[in-house]
């Protein structure tokens, strides 16, 4: 049976993780890496990109958009010993979104904007252990913007690469 050990200091992860946004905002994919401070902190860096999203109105206006995020965040995880594969965590960081849009109308070209902005996160997660090194990181994040709440569920797969 796969065994989640307890975080150590300078234990370092590299993780690629797939998923989705709420608001129409579409796919998200991205990576990152994760580095353990404590054995019960884990700080996570990621960049992400997201397809967004492609509407025409009934007045041909089209509209694209797509996302780029960095984002960091430190995982306050909460080890086990019964379970020990299955370790929750709760997360709180900080994340830049860049949203760029572009806006036709059949098919000419009228305008595109970009537009960076930050934001707060929150959320919660677990770290599945699929062996010594592997797992799998499912997490629910809630990223505060400009006003708005934006929902980001992913699943991400990690490795440690220094133990």
């Amino acid at each position: 049976m796969a065994s989640a050990e307890e975080l150590a200091r300078g234990q370092r992860e590299i993780l690629g993780f797939a998923g989705r946004y709420s608001y129409d905002l579409g796919i998200t994919a991205g990576g990152g890496i994760q580095e353990g401070l404590a054995r019960w902190l884990l700080l996570a860096a990621e960049i992400g990109v997201g397809a967004g999203y492609d509407k025409t109105s009934a007045l041909g206006l089209r509209t694209q958009t797509s996302i780029f995020t960095i984002d960091t965040n430190a995982h306050f995880v909460f080890p086990r010993k019964k379970y020990s594969n299955f370790t929750p965590y709760a997360l709180a960081g900080v994340s830049v979104f860049n949203i760029r849009s572009a806006f036709s109308v059949k098919g000419q070209h009228i305008m595109k904007t970009s537009d960076s902005i930050g934001g707060f996160n929150w959320g919660v997660g677990s770290r599945l252990a699929l062996g010594k090194t592997w797992g799998l990181r499912p997490e629910a994040r809630v990223s505060r913007v400009e006003g708005t709440h934006v929902l980001r569920i992913t699943v991400a797969i990690y490795k440690r690469i220094k133990p």
